[in-house]
């Protein structure tokens, strides 16, 4: 895995080691790369001369196709099969079987947009905080939101920040941009930490929620509980638990020589006050 100790990997690592456990005869090691792609190859051609019979990989942040090529290499001389989780790698072929079992990005991005523009009857100034510079999830949920409030003759993105997932930069960012005068009627954030930071952020300013539609992504514990609350206006389900659990079964189904499909898509699901307890 890129990493396991924010929220939403978290949950996903959670949902991995419970499949395996649920499927008889499958054995698991899961190895924290730190968010490091030259750990993470390392960690892999470990797996490799251990013998595992296949790789389920969350991709670090920056793994370029020269990086691809490599794992590639490591893989092909036992044909062992590969799963890309939660991250899509910019490849339409690989060398030995393989899956990519990922949400649409885009999806949770209009789901966001289109929720919020109905809650402002259509007319909203709009401010967006980014994940990771050049993230796929960061990239393809900021342009579904920009795609949706293109087609609102009455909505305008004011602009946008990155704050890296985090909700203390996502806190202090907020804090400043109020501070400094600027205001928003709905703020939409690529997670839920960077919602609930700037949920934070408008406490630390002195400022009212009330007027303001703050929405996230992945449904963490913390998400459900801001929409219990009436703090953040609604969240977009990311399912950890279909992610992980699709993983693990498509990558038994490759060792057994059977068909997966290329891409396993796992759909978004916008959860507002009003369906949160069937998700709580």
């Amino acid at each position: 895995m890129a990493r396991f100790n924010d929220p939403f990997p978290k949950l996903l690592r959670e949902s991995i080691i419970k499949e395996a456990a649920d499927m008889s005869g499958v054995m698991l090691d899961v190895k924290d790369a730190k968010n490091d792609k030259v750990t993470q190859l390392s960690q892999i051609q470990e797996f490799v001369e251990q013998g595992v019979d296949a790789v389920v990989m969350n991709p670090a942040v920056g793994m370029t196709a020269e990086d691809l090529l490599a794992l590639g290499d490591m893989l092909t001389p036992k044909n062992i099969p590969l799963v890309f989780l939660n991250t899509a790698p910019k490849v339409d072929t690989f060398p030995v079987p393989f899956a990519i079992v990922i949400s649409n990005d885009l999806v949770a991005g209009r789901l966001q947009m289109r929720k919020a523009a109905d809650l402002k009857g259509g007319k909203a100034k709009v401010f967006i905080l980014k994940g990771l510079e050049n993230h796929n999830a960061a990239i393809g949920r900021t342009r579904g939101v920009k795609q949706v409030a293109d087609s609102y003759p009455g909505v305008s993105i004011l602009g946008e920040a990155t704050a890296n997932w985090s909700r203390d930069e996502a806190s202090a960012l907020i804090a400043k941009w109020l501070q400094d005068g600027n205001s928003a009627d709905v703020i939409l954030a690529n997670n839920d930490e960077m919602a609930l930071g700037v949920i934070r952020g408008y406490q630390t300013a002195g400022q009212s929620l009330d007027d303001v539609v703050i929405g996230g992504v992945d449904a963490t514990n913390d998400g459900l509980a801001a929409v219990a609350d009436g703090l953040m206006t609604f969240t977009v389900k990311q399912n950890a638990e279909a992610q992980g659990r699709k993983a693990i079964q498509d990558a038994v189904k490759l060792v057994n020589g059977d068909v997966v499909p290329q891409y396993d898509w796992v759909p978004y699901e916008l959860i507002t006050e009003k369906n949160l307890a069937s998700y709580q």
